[in-house]
């Protein structure tokens, strides 16, 4: 199975994007883009989601 090993943004353990994932996509398109593990990604989206129901 083709992977690219990419170094997650907010924590900056390395992680795989599998062939087939948006994520792979994305890196396959723009290489410089930050990209997030799925730890991380989640914790995000939950955050995102605490803010707008705040407001």
């Amino acid at each position: 199975m083709i992977y690219y090993e990419v170094e997650c943004f907010c924590c900056k353990k390395t992680f795989r994007l599998y062939e087939g994932s948006t994520g792979y996509k994305n890196f396959k398109e723009n290489r410089k883009g930050n990209y997030s593990c799925e730890s991380c990604n989640h914790s995000i989206r939950l955050e995102a989601i605490f803010n707008l129901l705040k407001k």
